[in-house]
């Protein structure tokens, strides 16, 4: 949970509180890591990659121009290219 606390830019335990909140709707679970016996992995399930494909469209139409309007021009088209289907 620590590195994807650190990729989100939240506290570790705010991560953690969202991704049992995912685990409760079956869209993540957690096991431990293979690499470090002492951490946490969370693991998107078939049920949440299939929701976020379903929002991702939607993201993509709104985010971007309500984060321009944010007053930080150019954090819209920036983040658009993360909500584009990758093949």
């Amino acid at each position: 949970m620590h590195d994807l606390a650190e990729r989100v830019r939240l506290g570790q335990a705010s991560v953690t509180r969202i991704v049992a909140r995912l685990d409760v709707a079956g869209s993540a679970v957690t096991d431990l890591c293979p690499s470090d016996a002492r951490g946490v992995c969370a693991l998107i399930t078939d049920e949440g990659r299939a929701r976020f494909e379903a929002a991702r469209s939607t993201y993509a139409d709104v985010l971007p121009p309500a984060l321009d309007r944010m007053g930080n021009p150019g954090l819209g088209s920036g983040i658009s290219g993360c909500l584009v289907k990758r093949s």
